[in-house]
């Protein structure tokens, strides 16, 4: 059985009949993942983050702006053009 082209019926039985315990635990950490924080965003390295975790970096950006953290349009364009 070719197990990356799985439908849903075929992966159901791979994992009744077929899948190590491991393979099982690892579905069901990523149910309960889903289940418990659901998956709202992406970082850009492709991070899952809860809506929790969203606001939080949403947060920081903003209180990064607040401080003064920040870069101008104009400076980024001229420091990518020194890279």
């Amino acid at each position: 059985m070719n197990t990356t082209n799985f439908t849903r019926e075929e992966l159901a039985q791979y994992i009744l009949h077929t899948a190590k315990d491991s393979v099982v635990n690892k579905i069901k950490n990523i149910v309960s993942k889903e289940h418990d924080g659901k998956i709202v965003a992406y970082t850009t390295k492709g991070k899952p983050l809860s809506e929790n975790q969203f606001r939080a970096e949403v947060q920081k950006g903003m209180d990064d702006v607040k401080s003064g953290r920040i870069i101008s349009e104009e400076d980024l364009a001229k420091e990518i053009e020194n890279w």
